[in-house]
């Protein structure tokens, strides 16, 4: 397919092929791909008659529903951007993140963030509905009082209709702002380029079991504001014309229901999703047996986590760990069935190459590191931030690189295995203290549901203290918890590795994106 133009032609081609296939499935409503695109034309030709053109930054404040897939593609038919908001941010923090994007047009489906824009566009969450959830979805959540114009108005044709001008040359534009903690740790707004997220899809196209991508039905519990959610769910499954099943925040039960009903075959996901999946005693049977595909990445991903998905599921290697970085639009390695190896992050996708970056040696192609990455998917940047961009991205041997802050291991066969982020890594008394593979042993550890290892400064000693944060199962009882916690470390891990202070808590702290909180344990 041809990448080199924007991600609604991108998405568009082949179009014939799928007219009358489902594309989205909405809660006992189904969305033909003919109809979504009859919506994403008619929208369109409403945002060009509101000014929306090319260069036009448009904020995205929307859960998972059909509505943010309409609008992400008709904003780029029309060259925008869109600027990718988390659907959970309040109206003060939206309000600067408009001023710090620019924002010209807002749609969201909060009435209270309505009011932050006068021309803004506000979403019926349950339009898309069939008529019996959506009826038991408006009793429980009211009518919508807001004089704001409502977006589902604009999905008709449009009677002022002007001829919009055709995009040529928009391949190397920005498409999207994503949000993101950024290479560094500090909060950044990426610049993805429509090229960047077509070749993320057009790089997974390899992947699948099946060669017709048309014959899966993907379950999407990722969200659309995150780079994951928006590449692999969305714009894969649009271009490649499998039906997308859309949740609107994750749910273990329901999802359970989903993928029993829909004949669900593929997942993208977090690992805590598939370990709450395996708590839920409808997760076994014969229907959870169609997924033979569950990719997962964001997080650690212990080698028991995959194997216990597996055997419930009844199928070899059905849980895939991959890496992705949102500066690299999310998906660079993953296990796959002709590349799979036991306990590692992946092997490189296609047009992608991994290397590191050793301390005074260079960039090698295998060894101990930082994580770097050159691939058509990189960024184009940082938002208003040229020092980060260059502190980030840099050229060499005729390749431009991303440095992603990830402390790595590529072995000679060139599969990934994940060590830490380089500023997680603990130093003890002069030892470096990776946390995940103390995390590795204590997760192991009976009673145990959770688990995130920091480092607390020590001002006396002036070193890093290791500290151990639990969540534990219900029935569980803490003392002897932490007692076997510390037998186990002891018996597996040196000792300047070993906790010195271990913690209970009810919950792991996380931030806007869903990861882990570090910096908020440390004070825990």
């Amino acid at each position: 397919m041809i990448t080199d133009t924007s991600i609604y032609q991108y998405a568009k081609q082949n179009q014939s092929t799928k007219i009358r296939r489902i594309a989205l499935r909405y809660y006992g409503n189904a969305v033909s791909f003919g109809d979504l695109f009859l919506n994403i034309d008619n929208f369109a030709d409403h945002l060009y008659a509101l000014g929306v053109g090319q260069g036009t930054v448009v904020t995205l404040h929307l859960p998972n529903c059909p509505q943010a897939v309409i609008a992400l593609y008709a904003v780029a038919k029309l060259g925008g951007i869109c600027n990718m908001v988390h659907a959970l941010t309040p109206p003060d923090a939206l309000r600067d993140n408009l001023r710090l994007t620019r924002s010209s047009l807002l749609i969201t489906h909060r009435e209270d963030c309505a009011r932050l824009d006068d021309r803004a566009l506000l979403v019926d969450i349950s339009h898309f509905m069939g008529a019996v959830t959506k009826t038991l979805y408006r009793a429980k959540t009211g009518k919508i009082h807001s004089d704001a114009m409502r977006f589902e108005k604009l999905l008709k044709p449009c009677t002022e209709k002007a001829r919009i001008p055709v995009q040529e040359s928009l391949a190397n534009e920005c498409a999207v702002y994503l949000h993101s903690s950024g290479s560094t740790g500090k909060p950044k707004t990426i610049l993805l380029s429509h090229s960047a997220l077509n070749n993320c899809v057009d790089n997974t196209e390899e992947f699948f079991e099946h060669g017709d991508m048309q014959l899966q039905v993907s379950l999407g519990v990722l969200p659309s504001f995150h780079g994951f959610g928006l590449a692999m769910d969305v714009h894969r499954n649009v271009t490649f014309g499998s039906c997308l099943v859309m949740m609107l925040r994750w749910n273990a039960k329901t999802a359970v229901k989903l993928i029993k009903k829909h004949g669900v075959t593929l997942m993208v996901g977090v690992p805590t999703m598939y370990h709450a999946l395996l708590q839920e005693p409808g997760f076994r049977g014969k229907r959870i047996r169609q997924l033979s595909q569950c990719y997962v990445g964001g997080d650690n991903v212990a080698p028991s986590l995959a194997e216990a998905f597996d055997v419930r599921v009844g199928r070899n290697h059905c849980l895939l760990p991959g890496f992705g970085l949102t500066e690299a639009t999310t998906c660079n390695c993953v296990n796959t069935f002709a590349h799979y190896k036991p306990g590692s992050a992946g092997y490189p996708v296609r047009n992608t190459t991994i290397a590191v970056d050793v301390e005074g040696e260079g960039l090698r192609s295998t060894g101990t590191g930082e994580l770097v990455i050159s691939s058509k998917t990189l960024m184009m940047g940082y938002l208003h931030d040229p020092a980060a961009t260059e502190a980030t991205l840099f050229e060499q041997d005729g390749k431009q690189w991303v440095r992603t802050g990830d402390f790595v291991q590529i072995d000679e066969e060139g599969f990934l295995f994940f060590k830490n982020r380089v500023k997680d890594i603990i130093i003890h008394n002069g030892y470096n203290v990776y946390p995940i593979q103390v995390e590795n042993v204590i997760r192991q550890v009976p009673g145990v549901a959770a688990v995130c290892v920091v480092g607390v400064p020590d001002p006396i000693l002036h070193t890093q203290d290791v500290k151990a944060v639990l969540v534990l199962e219900e029935q569980a009882q803490p003392q002897l918890v932490q007692a076997a916690v510390k037998e186990e470390c002891l018996r597996l891990l040196p000792r300047y590795a070993c906790p010195k202070r271990i913690v209970i808590t009810d919950d792991l702290p996380r931030n806007a994106m869903g990861k882990i909180d570090r910096k908020g344990l440390v004070d825990l």
